[in-house]
């Protein structure tokens, strides 16, 4: 409960500085989005709990859950519908297990990978929302009835 509260109140902060009342979802997408490439780091193991959502807003680090779930409450406080997906994702040689986001966005649903990302912002890659077309090369989804995903953005 204690880790709730603190989530809920960092969550609200960095809302209040990241997002302005009259951004579209996409925009408010693209704005965490930027929170998590300036403020957070993937750690490829899980030691110092790397899935905790308070790990990650304290000390900017944390495995993909930790991302998957921090995307999940930001946008659940902004109102933007998401799931929390797991799957599989492929590393440089080889598939692990993974998490990343859905989030409807202006009536459209996409695959939002915060960690993955964070990758492509430092390749200067985007769109930062896929379809699960563009995905598929590198994901496996294995969490059933989700919405189809068909744009990228």
């Amino acid at each position: 409960i204690e880790d709730e509260k603190y989530i809920d109140k960092k969550l609200d902060e960095i809302i209040e500085e990241i997002i302005d009342e009259d951004m579209s979802d996409y925009e408010k997408i693209v704005a965490i989005n930027s929170f998590l490439i300036d403020n957070a780091t993937y750690m490829k193991d899980e030691e110092k709990n790397g899935q905790s959502v308070r790990v990650l807003l304290e000390e900017g680090t944390g495995v993909c859950a930790a991302f998957a779930n921090t995307v999940s409450k930001f946008s659940e406080k902004l109102g933007i519908e998401n799931y929390y997906v797991k799957g599989e994702g492929k590393g440089v040689s080889q598939w692990s297990p993974h998490a990343w986001n859905k989030v409807k966005v202006e009536g459209l649903w996409y695959n939002f990978d915060a960690v993955w990302n964070l990758q492509k912002a430092r390749l200067g890659i985007f769109p930062i929302l896929l379809s699960d077309e563009t995905i598929k090369h590198a994901h496996i989804l294995l969490t059933p009835d989700t919405p189809a995903c068909l744009n990228d953005r």
